[in-house]
C-alpha cells in the first residue's frame, strides 16, 4: 500500500512538473496541480507515520504473541507437570493404603506375639519353678538313696559276712568232728 501510493504521489508529481514546464495548462489547471503537488509531500509523509505506527504496532503485537506462546508453553509444561504430579500422588495414595494394611497386620500380629509370648514367659518361670523344685528333689534323693544304699549295702555285707561266718564255722565244725572221729 505505501508503495502504490508513494508511486502514485511521484507520478501525479511528475506529470505536474512536466505539465508547468511545457506550459500546456490554463492558469486554474495550474492552480490545482499546484496544490496537488503541496499534497504529494504532506502524503507521503503521513503514509510513512502510518506506516513507522503500523510497524511499531506490528512489532508490539509480535512481541505479545511471542509472550503468550511462551506463556502458554509454560502452562503446557504446569499442566503436565500438574499430570505427573497427580499421577505419583495417586501412586504414593495406593502405597500408603498398602503400607497402613501391613502395619495393621504386623501390628495384630505383634499384639498376639506379645500375648503369646506373656504366655511362654508364664510358663517359663512356672518350669523354672519346678525344675528347681526338681533339683531339690534331685539332691535330697541323692542324699537319701545314697544313705539308704550304704546303709543297704552294710546290712548285706553284714549279712554275708555273718552267713559266711556261720558257714565257715559249720564247715569248720564238721571238719573238726570228722578230725575227732578220726584221732579217736
Amino acid at each position: 500500500m505505501r508503495k502504490q501510493i508513494i508511486i502514485g504521489g511521484l507520478t501525479g508529481f511528475s506529470l505536474t512538473v512536466l505539465a508547468l514546464t511545457t506550459g500546456l495548462l490554463k492558469p486554474t489547471i495550474k492552480l490545482v496541480a499546484l496544490s496537488s503537488l503541496g499534497i504529494i509531500p504532506v502524503s507521503i509523509i503521513v503514509s510513512e507515520n502510518i506506516h513507522r505506527k503500523a510497524n511499531q504496532k506490528v512489532l508490539s503485537l509480535e512481541k505479545a504473541l511471542g509472550d503468550a506462546r511462551a506463556s502458554l508453553k509454560q502452562l503446557e509444561n504446569v499442566q503436565d507437570d500438574n499430570g505427573r504430579l497427580s499421577q505419583s500422588l495417586a501412586e504414593l495414595k495406593i502405597e500408603l493404603s498398602r503400607v497402613q494394611n501391613s502395619l495393621s497386620l504386623l501390628s495384630t500380629e505383634y499384639k498376639k506375639l506379645q500375648a503369646s509370648y506373656q504366655i511362654q514367659g508364664t510358663h517359663f518361670e512356672e518350669l523354672k519353678t519346678k525344675t528347681r523344685n526338681l533339683s531339690a528333689q534331685v539332691a535330697e534323693y541323692e542324699e537319701t538313696y545314697s544313705d539308704e544304699l550304704e546303709s543297704e549295702l552294710k546290712q548285706r555285707i553284714s549279712e554275708y559276712t555273718t552267713k559266711d561266718r556261720e558257714a565257715l564255722k559249720a564247715k569248720y565244725r564238721a571238719i573238726l568232728s570228722e578230725g575227732e572221729a578220726i584221732y579217736s
